[in-house]
């Protein structure tokens, strides 16, 4: 794997194209590093997530694995299931994250590319929105 990169995005006001996630953050930014996401020491990671909550294979099931798949099952199965689009969190468990957040992104089919949009750009900004009431309530 690559060193680690970081890229700071403005604080004020961030748009990434991509994706089409729009943030205004008043006195944070986002960092982006390129790392091993269960070995990461940070306040939370988002899980591409079945809406299911199941573990899956990929970063699902490394995510799953490291931080303890039966407790980390057992808390995704009181949530489950979720639509897609939308995130929810769950504690880190074993894993150097405070918590996860596990956002259902769209399964891609060509005939339905619009919706399968507006799902991702769902997961993405629910994600975010996750992250946002989560830094919120852990400084009061």
């Amino acid at each position: 794997m690559p060193p680690s990169q970081r890229y700071r995005l403005p604080p004020a006001f961030c748009r990434i194209p991509a994706n089409g996630i729009m943030c205004n953050m008043a006195s944070d930014a986002f960092t982006i590093v390129r790392q091993d996401i269960t070995k990461m020491q940070v306040d939370a990671i988002v899980n591409a997530a079945n809406a299911d909550l199941q573990m899956g294979g990929g970063a699902c099931g490394a995510i799953f694995k490291a931080a303890g798949a039966t407790q980390l099952q057992a808390a995704c199965d009181k949530i489950a299931p979720i639509k897609t689009g939308e995130a929810v969190i769950t504690p880190g468990f074993g894993l150097p994250a405070k918590f996860i957040i596990h956002a259902a992104g769209p399964v891609y089919r060509q005939w339905n590319k619009e919706q399968n949009e507006q799902h991702l750009r769902a997961a993405y900004t629910n994600s975010l929105k996750r992250a946002v009431a989560l830094r919120k309530s852990e400084r009061m």
